[in-house]
């Protein structure tokens, strides 16, 4: 009797890693379908909120936002060859803008004889604490906070995806934050 038990116990246990195994099997077109459709619907997701993100920093470092307009003449470096590469590698458009901003602030940081991050954080330039500390010495706050959400979204860009429109979006924050942030430098060697 204990023998039966032992081998119906035995059964009980392998019964669902044997019916999975056999759906996985006789199903396989099926299941590969499904897991494709899955990864898309997650991908569009993904992508969906990184062009939420980047929509509200556009909106956020508009200039209107904060008051007097930036000179237009200012643009970020190679703004054209961006917005077309937005549509045919978005992914790459954004680091690209992105990259042209944290040299931005760096010389900025350098020039300003800030310190590159808060102490005690080790890496490379630490985005948001810089934001915060140009937002002390008179960079408007939507400016600092558009800043602060680019970095978020760049930093997710490679995990969430980029559409072309948020691309699109990203590089026109850039741009505006790009635009500002001279104006600002400008305005501080004005001043002194």
């Amino acid at each position: 009797m204990e023998i039966a038990k032992l081998v119906l116990e035995f059964f009980k246990v392998l019964v669902w890693p044997v019916v999975t195994l056999f759906v996985l099997v006789f199903f396989r077109a099926e299941t590969r379908d499904l897991f494709h459709r899955l990864r898309s619907l997650r991908g569009g997701i993904a992508e969906a909120e990184f062009a939420e993100q980047a929509a509200q920093a556009r909106e956020e470092s508009e200039p209107t936002a904060v008051g007097a307009a930036p000179t237009a003449d200012v643009v970020l470096p190679f703004l054209d060859e961006l917005v077309r590469a937005s549509h045919t590698s978005p992914e790459g458009s954004v680091r690209q803008a992105w990259q042209t901003i944290e040299r931005q602030l760096e010389d900025v940081v350098f020039t300003l004889g800030l310190k590159r991050r808060a102490r005690g954080h080790v890496g490379p330039l630490n985005v948001p604490y810089v934001a915060d500390r140009l937002v002390e010495l008179g960079l408007p706050q939507p400016v600092g906070g558009a800043l602060k959400d680019l970095y978020r979204a760049h930093a997710q860009v490679h995990e969430l995806g980029a559409s072309a429109s948020g691309a699109g979006d990203f590089i026109e924050a850039c741009n505006n934050i790009f635009r500002q942030v001279t104006q600002f430098m400008a305005g501080r060697d004005q001043a002194c």
